[in-house]
């Protein structure tokens, strides 16, 4: 078992209410912003274009469960600052949240991480998102 592996599985003894992990590089992980932004082209000016997308999100994540003896269900994901896009209207830590529940989510996150906030680019130039409701853990390498 690799060193992100036994990582992910001594957090996950532990019960966490959310099964969300960070880290720096991630092979293998699903590239949101470049699935998202192929989907969302065509649909631009539809006037449901935030519900297609949670559609779309949740299709894309339902296909790329992966499972392993160690960790269980999870999704790699990687570039998910497209989330943070207005028109899309996501809740990012309700996102967060729901997708946690069941699987453990993967994320290759290159921003910021401080206690309880996750910062889109850097603290001083990004966006941020409130981590504090969220059980979590950063895997540094």
């Amino acid at each position: 078992m690799n060193g992100l592996n036994n990582h992910i599985a001594d957090f996950l003894n532990s019960n966490p209410k959310n099964r969300l992990v960070f880290t720096k590089s991630n092979k293998g992980s699903i590239d949101i912003g470049k699935e998202l932004g192929s989907f969302i082209k065509p649909h631009i000016e539809d006037k449901r274009l935030s519900m297609k997308t949670k559609d779309f999100i949740d299709e894309l994540f339902k296909s790329n469960i992966k499972s392993s003896n160690d960790i269980g269900k999870f999704i790699p994901i990687k570039n998910l600052g497209i989330l943070f896009e207005p028109e899309l209207k996501i809740n990012f830590e309700y996102f967060l949240n729901t997708y946690s529940s069941e699987s453990t989510l993967i994320i290759e996150w290159k921003g910021e991480i401080t206690t309880n906030h996750l910062f889109f680019l850097s603290n001083e130039k990004g966006l941020k998102a409130d981590l504090k409701n969220l059980t979590y853990s950063i895997y540094e390498v």
